[in-house]
């Protein structure tokens, strides 16, 4: 519960161990040509976070409940969240942007 953990499979090595929240974090997509990874949690926001220092470098938080999925386009310019709230959502990753629902 809470923790984002980045392995290096090849190696069996633990690169990564951060503490993300107090709640549950419900999944993520490694997308290794931005060395980030999105993942989404129960605060109904949806956060980039850098594979390498764990710091974050991308948030939304457009949803009125828990985000369920996410995925990329295939440009990797847009991420689209799927939400409980029965809504799918489109934002812009340079800029962090909500585009549409």
């Amino acid at each position: 519960m809470g923790e984002i953990q980045v392995w290096d499979l090849a190696q069996r090595k633990l690169l990564l161990s951060q503490p993300e929240t107090f709640d549950t974090v419900y999944g993520g997509e490694l997308v290794a040509r931005r060395q980030a990874d999105f993942l989404w949690r129960g605060d109904h926001g949806v956060r980039a976070i850098s594979a390498e220092t764990g710091e974050q470098v991308a948030y939304m938080a457009a949803h009125d409940d828990w985000v369920r999925g996410t995925v990329f386009s295939l440009d990797g310019k847009s991420v689209f969240s799927a939400s409980r709230d029965m809504t799918v959502k489109m934002t812009d990753v340079e800029t962090q942007r909500f585009v549409a629902t």
